[in-house]
């Protein structure tokens, strides 16, 4: 049949599209070629032209030839016929591949177990072999390879890659076209994260980078290579968890770490040569590539066996491994170590002939001769300094010079021949000799050559500390001594050096002491030295196979580095310029030398260089790969042993299974008769269809009251003479129907015996045919059931009269609501209007309490018998309304955050997009069965978290979709006895469970009917002390519409994020509504150092992050700790940063700066406006957000519902600003401190805050300053701060007003006041431009009697209209409380005003200045007029620092304060005591 026009075109595209690929990958490869100069290491495209032959057929191999023939072609040096050739290769290479893969792969299983890894094996053996040959001939004949080269080297590792690249690559891509997509969902690698992912990852991870990390090489040492050997376990636990396509990349993950690690010259598999080291490379990836291939191909049955079979192997592979390095490590020791003594030998030697060239300027000295310029001149020439001395820069004089005798001693060496001789010194002032009561220079007389040292010339050696200590040690202990690391004056490139003298004494002198030494010095004889120039000479003969670095003194520090050698560009050097690497530096010294010389410590550093004569790895490599690879066989032949075993078993059984059978069948055939009458009442029977005659047992007799010695002949007709008349026509027509073959014979009928009786019998017969078909006889049995038919009479009775009695029972309790809640309704309400009433006594008072709580909690048992009473009775109706199923899920959890925040537990939601939309249904109860799972995990749970997830049930259907809600905890779980009994009415998992956390029983049954009853299913998943996992699935149709998607916003979508927390489901959480939200670019940490290292290295990057979202407390660094670190760093100045935080901030938090706080659960719509805001998205501050709950309402008060923050700690203050501002109409949140404030304003925005002044923990002037720094860092809009304080003054204090306040509010509060100076500056205007022209709303001063007699005689003890206008704003009942809950407040405030003054005889001033201020705003807001004015003029008072008066006005106070509250309840309460 000819291809159709559209098939050819559909094939040609396919062909021009692999060859683009073939094309890109053979570029990948033809670039790795450049590492061993003419063949790749991994050649990529010969995976990918098998791969393709197998999944597209045959007739695209024209892709393989043009997409090599291109790749070649455009290589620099290649010609066409060259590429063409190579191109004929490739393209027999994968034909052949392909053929020989499909014909082992087509190998019967059931001989061959393996039959796909030995295809895979045969096909990367065989088929390279072609282009191996092809491609390297083509290059010789072309010239492009030289014959001088090691062409089998070449050969193999040309065949090599390409048969790791079918390895790899095919194996692969045959892997991805076979998967299902099962293994990949994200269910099921949510349920295998232990168990298979995170393991699998880990040791993936680990075998990558361990090899590779300085800090394990540091620390393991050569151990650290044995990571490669992990990746054996990762592939099997891949291939067993997750199949094929998870088992090869692990094995692709190993070869890009690998080929890259080899190419910079690290790793373990770094050898003498280049080849060498590729060669180690592949080896190892063939058995990680054949180790996926077969164990993705061992059955799971047998894989088991094989896998510890195969990693007993592995483990004496990595054996091998480690004994082979120990081996190579050792000669290489020896031989550095023979090298690096003959360096310290030939540096001993340097350092002995330049003291011996000192030593004789010391002995012209000692001839006592006179010493001038041209005598020192003479003396340097005959040295020979440059030529017999390389590395010295040169030789001086040095003459110690008193204070007095410099005059002199300048005048003699200018005379000497140098006129313009002058003292040069780091300090002009003369140097104080520790020894000696007079002052001295040391003075630089000569030093030659001169021309190169004139800066030294005069320099007084005395003026700097380094210089002076190494002389003056030479001259107090008569030995050469060397300075410390300096600069050298007459080095313009101030390198670092050194100064090394020897100390010239008067002839004849005794030197046995010091005093003596110090007494004969006549002057010392030194040498400047460059430390580069001296090393370089000193080490110029040692060889280039080691580095070294020499540092001044004991220790290895950069600060200390006089020298460095580093030989360039050894193997790693080579293949990093390739690669466009940096250079590798000096690494960690494989060896420490010491050189002790004129009293001071030289250390050397010696490192081996890339070009060190290593003895390689002594085959270490090749070693472990081919016990590997023996060891893979090995594994593959016990799991085809173990299934041939295990077939032949089976076989074996089955066989015997079918003898027993038969041999069964035999021995039942053979004793009918007898099993039938032990079986329990079965009579045998047999009708002889000829001759009617009937054969019966003992049985049949007995079961139809006949005499079996009867002379009756036993015939049919005497069956039919026992037959219930009204049963023997339907039991005529069955007999027949079956001796037609149309029905079996199997039926009951009724027989009425010679005394009346009337049994039921069950019979059933078999019908045995001639060969003709015709029926010949009835084989069959009866037996006796009148028994079990009279039970289930009786049971059918007694089930129809409980079915009635629990009819009766259900509509009863459902009848019964109204009447059995009212009665608790009044008990209840009664109970609370007995607490709304004054005058209770503290006991009575407590009684009341627990009787509402005792009628709250029997109400509660009430509801849940009741709610399953209206179940089983069907009087539950369910609503079908549209609701937003994500607000309903975050609502429910912020329900139960506090709870969850008070036991320490993390509390997490995650509606995953697709279900986070409207849906049409009954939202009360599915709120009820949330509420009900998710509380019972938060009650069983004592430390870890709480999640609830929703997700959509893969459903291709129209109509509703079916959506699964999860709710799994980490508490106590269940064991598997009870979790079958937990969805019982009245059942808990055990007394103890009741006794502990309390409860009826009821809720998870409700949870079961409701769930039932809107046709969904439920379960749960646990294990004892391993948490567990309610779930329940129910049908839910899409609202039309759906929700519009949030607004898009381009300027941050994109942008980079990281996620750092401990938990893996707040990681979760954050990542899916991050990505899926806003379009950020999400990575996660799961601590703060992983966290610190990633931030650090993106930096130094192309992609560092732009947004920081990180958990409170975690393990090791927390939260602000990382953030303190990440604000340190200069490089993460523009990183935004938001703490994620199940608790409130402490102090330290708080100091730290963050561009908001979420707290947990983190919801929706604050994440998202949080993050915007973070780059500078400003969302509306105040936006109303619309709720089922606000439809319909009227028009809001005054207020508007704008937000105020009221920030106070006087409860009695925060209770009447409060009742103002709600009942104007605001919406109020109440912070207690400064540090809340700060806390709650950077979660949200609040259209005004009011600010008390002074509070614990953090005033308000300084919570003020930080509001105002995060608007300013956040690019916020400026809100309105209102000082709250009892100060009165002209006008708002400038100190106020300096840390960012706008006005002032005073107190006590005037509703009428307040609200005003409340509208003014959270109206919908620009508040900003009218500060100025805004009416201050401070009173007018006030003047004070200084005088402590009666400070407020003229005022009333009590002003009644302050509280009465709060009367009406809350009610009767909230008023008595809030006075009561004023009484209480002000009488401790009383009472801590008199203890602070008498507690010691200096009281602290400030404190009860600070306690007087509370009791102002406390007292005038209660309308204690006489008692506020005495506590502002106490505070007046502390604040002048005038103790006297500040203490009798405070027992003035113990004795007003009692007597103020008392009238104070007198008038709106009962009496108060």
């Amino acid at each position: 049949m000819r291809p159709t026009p559209g098939h050819a075109l559909a094939t040609s595209l396919r062909i021009l599209a692999l060859a683009a690929a073939y094309f890109a990958m053979a570029r990948l490869g033809l670039g790795l070629a450049s590492l061993s100069e003419s063949a790749s290491p991994v050649w990529p495209a010969s995976g990918l032209a098998v791969a393709g032959l197998l999944i597209f057929g045959r007739a695209t191999w024209p892709f393989v030839l043009i997409g090599a023939f291109v790749a070649n072609a455009v290589t620099p040096g290649v010609g066409l016929v060259t590429a063409a050739f190579i191109s004929v290769g490739n393209t027999g290479e994968a034909m052949l591949g392909a053929l020989l893969f499909k014909r082992v792969d087509r190998i019967d299983r059931e001989r061959l177990q393996v039959s796909r890894a030995a295809a895979f094996g045969l096909a990367s053996v065989i088929a390279p072999v072609c282009s191996a040959t092809i491609g390297i001939s083509a290059l010789l004949v072309a010239g492009n390879l030289s014959w001088d080269v090691n062409l089998g080297a070449v050969w193999v590792t040309w065949w090599t890659g390409d048969a790791l690249g079918i390895l790899i690559v095919t194996s692969l891509m045959v892997a991805v076209g076979e998967a299902t997509a099962a293994r990949y969902r994200p269910s099921y690698l949510w349920a295998t994260l232990f168990s298979g992912l995170l393991p699998m990852l880990g040791l993936t991870a680990t075998g990558l980078l361990l090899p590779f990390l300085p800090v394990a090489r540091t620390l393991l040492g050569p151990a650290a290579a044995l990571g490669i050997f992990l990746l054996y376990p990762a592939i099997l636990l891949a291939a067993r968890r997750y199949g094929p396509v998870a088992a090869h990349l692990v094995v692709l993950a190993a070869a890009t770490a690998y080929v890259l690690g080899t190419a910079a010259g690290i790793g373990p598999f770094i050898d003498a040569t280049l080849n060498q080291s590729l060669l180690n490379m592949q080896a190892m990836l063939a058995t990680f590539a054949l180790t996926a291939i077969v164990f993705s191909d061992i059955p799971r049955q047998s894989i088991r066996l094989a896998s510890i079979v195969f990693l007993a192997g592995c483990l004496i592979a990595s054996g091998v491994f480690m004994d082979r390095t120990d081996i190579a490590r050792s000669r290489d020791d020896a031989h550095m170590g023979k090298i690096v003594d003959n360096a310290m030998a030939r540096i001993h030697e340097r350092l002995l002939v330049y003291s011996n060239a000192l030593q004789a300027g010391a002995a012209l000295y000692a001839t006592e001769l006179p010493v001038g310029r041209a005598q020192w001149k003479a003396f340097a020439a005959t040295l020979n300094i440059d030529g017999r001395y390389p590395g010295i820069n040169g030789i001086g004089v040095i003459y110690p010079v008193p204070v007095d005798g410099l005059d002199a001693f300048l005048a003699r060496v200018r005379a000497d021949g140098a006129p313009e001789f002058t003292l040069r010194a780091a300090s002009a002032e003369a140097v104080l000799d520790d020894f000696a009561d007079s002052l001295e220079y040391d003075i630089i007389t000569y030093i030659e050559p001169l021309a190169s040292n004139a800066p030294a010339m005069g320099l007084n050696l005395a003026s700097e500390a380094n210089r002076r200590d190494a002389i003056l040690r030479a001259r107090d202990t008569g030995q050469p001594a060397m300075t410390k690391r300096i600069s050298l004056v007459q080095d313009a490139q101030r390198r670092a050096g050194f100064l090394y003298f020897i100390p010239v004494y008067t002839p004849g002198q005794p030197l046995d002491t010091v005093a003596q030494r110090r007494r004969a010095l006549r002057c010392w004889i030194y040498a400047p030295f460059i430390s580069e120039v001296f090393f370089r000479e000193a080490l110029r003969d040692m060889v280039d196979e080691v580095d070294v670095a020499v540092y001044d003194g004991g220790v290895v520090r950069p600060d200390a580095l006089l020298y460095r050698k580093i030989t360039p560009a050894g193997l790693g050097g080579q293949l990093a310029a390739r690669l466009g690497l940096k250079s590798p530096t000096l690494a960690m010294p494989d060896q420490i030398s010491r050189v002790d010389e004129g009293g001071h410590a030289l250390t050397l550093a010696w490192s081996r260089s890339g070009s060190f004569a290593t003895a390689g790895q002594a085959g270490a490599a090749l070693a472990a790969a081919s016990l590997a690879f023996i060891t893979l066989m090995l594994a593959a032949l016990t799991a085809n042993l173990h299934l041939v075993r295990a077939r032949a078993t089976a076989i074996a059984e089955g066989m015997t299974r079918e003898l027993s059978a038969i041999n069964a069948k035999l021995m039942t055939t053979g004793n009918r008769l007898a099993l039938a009458t032990q079986a329990g009442g079965i009579g045998v029977w047999e009708w002889d269809l000829a001759t009617q005659a009937l054969v019966w047992d003992e049985r049949m007799f007995q079961l139809y009251g006949v005499d079996p010695n009867a002379e009756q002949p036993l015939t049919y007709a005497l069956w039919q003479s026992r037959c219930h008349a009204e049963d023997l026509g339907r039991m005529q027509a069955e007999v027949q129907a079956a001796l037609r073959g149309e029905t079996p014979l199997d039926t009951e009928f009724r027989i009425r015996l010679p005394d009346g009786t009337v049994r039921h019998i069950q019979t059933s017969g078999k019908v045995e045919r001639d060969a003709n078909g015709q029926a010949t006889k009835i084989v069959g049995v009866n037996w006796d059931v009148t028994a079990a038919r009279e039970s289930a009479r009786a049971l059918a009775a007694e089930k129809r009269r409980a079915e009635e009695a629990n009819r009766a029972k259900n509509d009863f309790l459902a009848n019964m609501s109204h009447e059995v809640r009212t009665p608790m309704n009044g008990v209840v309400g009664m109970v609370q209007l007995l607490l709304d009433t004054t005058g209770l006594t503290p006991e009575q008072r407590g009684y009341a309490e627990t009787i509402r709580d005792s009628a709250d909690a029997l109400l509660g048992v009430i509801n849940d018998i009741l709610d399953i009473s209206k179940l089983e009775a069907g009087k539950v109706d369910l609503e079908d309304l549209s609701f937003d199923l994500g607000d309903l899920v975050e609502g429910v959890a912020a329900i139960l955050a506090p709870r969850a925040r008070d036991k320490g537990v993390e509390l997490g939601v995650l509606v995953v997009e697709e279900a986070r939309r409207h849906w049409r249904g009954d939202p009360t109860r599915l709120r009820q069965l949330l509420l009900n799972l998710a509380g019972n995990a938060v009650k069983f749970t004592d430390r870890g978290w709480v999640s609830i997830v929703v997700t959509c049930v893969a459903d291709a259907a129209p109509g509703p979709r079916r959506l699964r809600f999860t709710v799994q905890d980490t508490g106590i779980g269940l064991s598997e006895d009870q979790a079958k009994r937990l969805f019982q009415k009245f059942t808990q998992a055990d007394a103890s469970v009741t006794r502990r956390f309390g409860g009826t029983g009821l809720g998870l049954a409700i949870c079961k009917q409701l769930v039932e009853l809107m046709e969904g299913d439920i379960g749960v998943e646990s294990a004892p002390g391993q948490g567990s996992l309610f779930w329940f699935e129910l049908p839910l149709a899409p609202a039309e519409p759906a929700d519009a998607p949030l607004a898009s916003l381009e300027s941050i979508r994109g942008r980079h994020a990281l996620v750092v927390d401990d938990l893996a489901m707040n990681r979760l959480i954050l990542t899916h509504n991050l990505s899926f939200d806003l379009g950020l670019r999400v990575d996660e940490a799961q601590e703060g150092e992983t966290a610190l290292a990633m931030l650090g290295m993106a930096a130094g990057g192309d992609d560092p992050y732009d947004i920081l979202l990180i958990d409170n407390r975690m393990p090791g660094l927390s939260g602000p700790e990382v953030v303190a670190r990440v604000r340190a760093d200069a490089r993460l100045k523009d990183l935004r940063i938001i703490l994620v935080s199940s608790i409130e901030p402490d102090q330290a938090t708080l100091d730290a700066r963050y561009d908001a706080i979420l707290a947990k659960p983190v919801r929706r719509l604050p994440l998202n406006e949080a993050v915007a805001r973070a780059f500078g998205c400003v969302m509306p501050p105040c936006a109303a957000r619309e709720t089922p709950e606000a439809e319909g309402a009227g028009p809001l008060p005054a207020g508007g519902g704008r937000r105020v923050l009221v920030v106070e700690d006087n409860p009695t203050n925060q209770a009447v600003a409060t009742l103002m501002l709600r009942k104007a109409g605001y919406a109020v949140t109440m912070a207690e401190d400064g540090a809340q404030a700060v806390a709650a304003y950077a979660r949200d925005r609040f259209d005004i805050v009011l600010m008390d002044v002074q509070m614990p923990v953090m005033d308000g002037m300084e919570a003020t300053r930080r509001i105002r720094a995060a608007e300013l860092a956040g690019g916020w809009p400026r809100t309105p701060i209102l000082a709250m304080t009892a100060n009165a003054m002209a006008g708002m204090s400038a100190d106020y007003a300096a840390a960012g306040m706008d006005d002032c509010v005073y107190k006590p509060f005037r509703q009428d006041q307040m609200l005003r100076v409340v509208d003014h500056w959270s109206g919908d205007g620009e508040f900003g431009a009218q500060a100025s022209a805004a009416p201050s709303s401070a009173p007018a001063p006030q003047e004070t009697d200084k005088s402590p007699a009666a400070p407020a005689a003229d005022a009333p003890l009590l002003d009644e209209s302050v509280l009465a206008r709060l009367k009406p704003i809350a009610g009767p009942a909230a008023f008595a409380r809030l006075v009561q809950d004023f009484i209480d407040n002000g009488q401790n405030r009383v009472t801590q005003v008199v203890r602070t003054a008498t507690d010691s005889p200096t009281p602290d001033l400030r404190a009860l200045g600070r306690h007087a201020h509370d009791l102002v705003s406390t007292a005038g807001n209660c309308g204690l007029k006489r008692l506020e004015e005495t506590a502002r003029q106490l505070q007046s008072a502390c604040d002048d620092e005038n103790g006297d008066r500040a203490r009798a006005l405070a027992a003035l106070i113990a004795t007003l304060g009692p007597s103020s509250w008392r009238a104070l309840g007198e008038h709106f309460l009962a009496p108060v005591d």
